[in-house]
């Protein structure tokens, strides 16, 4: 009714703001968000000082995702109204959404300084500074937020979002500290406490219950954090990270069987190397024979992982497939790839496969082996360096040799990778290592990371001639053993039948199992876990220990 008179109204008024403004607000109403914008738009033009209409634009916009048109909208507002706090607070997450991350934090602090007691904007900020990497800060704002919301008056058998997720936005923080600060127990053991309480403020969020049990994960409760995996998907069973992170601790815990259907959860994510389908019903599973089928393996996630699931190639060939590898143009795995004897072709893309092809993703192929601990194919070496690479390394290696042995190492990986905080080790902790003078120590990367040249000093050989993974193969065939965090350096180190030292977190990824010094996917690799939380300097000393026993 209200959109019929706003019509009529501008049939007799045509441009009319004020019907215009009630038609945009039916449209929105009605779903058609798009059309409400543009009639809101329309509005704005005739109206351009009024803050209400672009307020209501700024929201339809935030609905469609358009976050860098509300920035400049309601800056406008915010500059003429300093203190209109219903302009600040979606200006903030405007801001944020359009990457423009330090301008957001400006703006939520801004917003705390006109309600220091409200709540929701200091949870905001905490989020913000978390992601921006001020954790102490983070900290501080988050404790007065769930300080402030806990206060508010409520029934508590009412669920309570908003305070829910400031104490899991403060646990996440805490979990962080403690993880990386040795030995971070009370920090985690507050984490826990945190989130128990928050599940219990929102127990019928899915979201909310799902990062209850990614921080309980990250703190080694397992079993807790299992039970809110499922807890989530029995409040929403589309909720793929429920069933991916539960997959990941089954995995972890050696229940490969159980682990491995729901991993291919992962898959819904975008591939570059074209359309990677969701899992199928019935998953594929490799039939004993594949003699002159097409097999079309995608390539995915980091170059660790293409190296650990590359030894399925082999045994695709084995049953008669012809293999094809789907890798991104420039990949450096596919030097290495390519001189695989069981890989018939290099290919760009997923979906130009022909027709009869098979096409699976690389990680999809324990699940089509039906891969359990007792079958994981462990024969090493599966990937070799070419034989041109090998020798040319060795002549630069005997240039500068002194007959010392020779220690590939690798103490860093990809800084884009999420957890590479916790499976990095600061130079300043590693150092240690390099210090002893009975071995040649080689960096198996082409450069250090910012800053650490003049403290690694002559500690170690960077070679600069390293231009992808064949020669970091070619240089870790050359070395006595390999140490290494959990990186792709380890993974080739592995896959060549290299001996290799692997240092991990407390907390490992799950392809490394729990509480054991060896690994089933490596025969060659000694694995030195952090003995707590944080600790990399026990690792280092016990890397120490074994150096001596091994060159001393």
């Amino acid at each position: 009714m209200a959109e019929a008179a706003a019509r009529s109204a501008l049939a007799l008024v045509p441009g009319h703001a004020g019907a215009r403004h009630v038609l945009a607000a039916c449209r929105v109403a009605a779903g058609a968000l798009a059309e409400g914008a543009d009639e809101l738009a329309a509005v704005l033009a005739a109206m351009p000082g009024s803050a209400e209409v672009r307020l209501h634009l700024a929201e339809v916009l935030a609905r469609l995702g358009r976050h860098p048109e509300i920035v400049p909208l309601l800056e406008e507002v915010v500059a003429a109204q300093p203190g209109l706090v219903a302009a600040l607070r979606p200006l903030a997450a405007a801001q944020w959404e359009s990457g423009a991350r330090t301008a957001a934090i400006g703006t939520w602090r801004r917003l705390v300084d006109l309600r220091p007691q409200d709540g929701d904007a200091l949870a905001a900020l905490g989020y913000a500074l978390r992601q921006a990497g001020d954790r102490d800060g983070a900290k501080a704002t988050l404790v007065q937020a769930v300080a402030l919301l806990a206060a508010q008056p409520r029934d508590p058998t009412v669920p309570a979002p908003a305070l829910a997720e400031a104490r899991i936005g403060l646990a996440e923080v805490l979990i962080e500290i403690g993880l990386e600060t040795p030995p971070g127990n009370e920090a985690v053991a507050d984490a826990v406490a945190l989130v128990q309480r928050a599940r219990a403020e929102a127990p019928g969020s899915a979201a909310l219950i799902l990062r209850c049990g990614a921080v309980l994960h990250r703190a080694s409760a397992h079993d807790a954090a299992q039970d809110c995996y499922a807890a989530a998907l029995a409040l929403d069973p589309g909720l793929r990270d429920a069933r991916l992170y539960g997959a990941m601790l089954r995995l972890l815990h050696g229940d490969l069987a159980g682990g491995w259907p729901d991993y291919e959860a992962r898959l819904h994510a975008p591939s570059p190397l074209g359309h990677l389908r969701a899992p199928p019903v019935t998953p594929w599973r490799v039939p004993a024979r594949l003699d002159g089928q097409t097999v079309r393996v995608a390539l995915e996630q980091g170059a660790g992982d293409g190296i650990q699931f590359a030894r399925y190639l082999p045994l695709l060939a084995a049953r008669g497939a012809r293999v094809e590898v789907v890798a991104a143009e420039g990949s450096p795995l596919v030097p290495l790839l390519a001189a695989m004897p069981a890989v018939s072709a290099i290919v760009g893309r997923v979906d130009e496969a022909p027709a009869a092809a098979v096409t699976v993703p690389l990680l999809s192929l324990p699940l089509a082996f039906g891969t359990e601990m007792d079958s994981i194919p462990a024969q090493v070496p599966y990937l070799a360096a070419p034989a041109e690479r090998v020798a040319t390394w060795r002549a630069r290696l005997a240039e500068g040799g002194d007959g010392r042995p020779r220690v590939g190492v690798a103490w860093w990986g990809n800084t884009a990778f999420a957890n590479d905080r916790l499976r990095s080790i600061p130079l300043a902790r590693f150092v240690g290592v390099l210090k002893r003078r009975d071995v040649a120590f080689h960096v198996l990367a082409p450069r250090l990371r910012e800053g650490e040249d003049q403290a690694v000093g002559g500690l170690a050989t960077v070679h600069g001639g390293i231009r992808d993974y064949a020669d970091t193969a070619a240089l870790a065939t050359l070395m006595d053993v390999v140490i290494s965090v959990d990186t792709s350096a380890a993974h080739l180190a592995g896959a060549l039948g290299r001996p290799v030292w692997l240092l991990l977190p407390y907390e490992p990824d799950w392809r490394w199992l729990l509480g054991r010094q060896d690994s089933p996917w490596y025969p060659t690799a000694r694995l030195f876990r952090q003995p707590a939380r944080g600790d990399w300097e026990g690792v280092v000393a016990h890397v120490g220990e074994a150096l001596d026993a091994t060159f001393g």
